[in-house]
C-alpha cells in the first residue's frame, strides 16, 4: 500500500510543477496538498507495517529469550553441581587422611 501512496504523492507533486507553469496557483496549492496527504500516508502505512512485523516477531523472541535463560539456568546448576562434588571429594580426602593416622595407631 505504501508504494501507491507514494506513487500517487509523486504523481500530485508533478501536478502541481505543471500547475505552476500555467500559473494556476489554486491548482498548484490543490495538488501540493495532495502530494503532502499521500506522503504522509505512505509514512503512516510503513510504520503500521514496521509495528506489525515487531509484534509478529514477538513470540519467537520471547521463546529466544526463554531458551537462553533456561540455558544459563542449567549452566549455572552444573557449576554447581561440579563445585559440590569437588567438596565432596575433598572432605572425601579430608576425612580418609585423619582416619590413616588412626588406623596406624591401631595396627601399633
Amino acid at each position: 500500500m505504501a508504494p501507491d501512496q507514494l506513487r500517487q504523492s509523486q504523481q500530485a507533486l508533478q501536478q502541481s510543477e505543471q500547475a505552476l507553469k500555467g500559473g494556476d496557483m489554486a491548482e498548484v496549492d490543490h495538488h501540493a496538498l495532495l502530494a503532502s496527504r499521500y506522503a504522509a500516508t505512505a509514512q503512516q502505512t510503513a510504520r503500521l507495517k514496521e509495528a506489525q512485523q515487531v509484534v509478529a516477531n514477538a513470540p519467537v523472541e520471547r521463546s529466544q529469550a526463554i531458551a537462553a535463560a533456561q540455558a544459563a539456568r542449567a549452566q549455572q546448576a552444573e557449576q554447581q553441581a561440579q563445585t559440590a562434588q569437588q567438596q565432596a571429594q575433598t572432605a572425601q580426602q579430608q576425612a580418609e587422611a585423619e582416619r590413616q593416622p588412626a588406623r596406624t595407631a591401631i595396627a601399633d
